[in-house]
């Protein structure tokens, strides 16, 4: 959802000038530092959603043991909040 919201050229002058498309269409505007940045975010999402979930499941059911339930739960609580987290961010 961010993608379709964020715009470094202003509509109208995408509109008026479509060979501007050929420009952005390689993503080639992401620059190493801005893919580093973006990679180590979504890294620590991923590590506070499951360490999170985790450490609230390690409380109230035994992850590690073979209760196919207390699993089931924690990998859907964990997939469910990192697509949530993924859409607001």
């Amino acid at each position: 959802m961010q993608i379709i919201c964020l715009q470094n050229v202003d509509s109208r002058k995408l509109l008026d000038n479509p060979e501007l498309y050929k420009k952005i269409a390689g993503n080639k505007l992401l620059s190493i530092p801005e893919f580093i940045v973006w990679f180590l975010l979504a890294l620590w999402h991923a590590v506070v959603t499951f360490f999170g979930f985790y450490l609230y499941f390690d409380g109230h059911l035994n992850v590690t043991s073979d209760d196919y339930l207390g699993k089931e739960a924690f990998g859907l609580a964990v997939y469910r909040s990192a697509i949530i987290v993924v859409s607001v961010k």
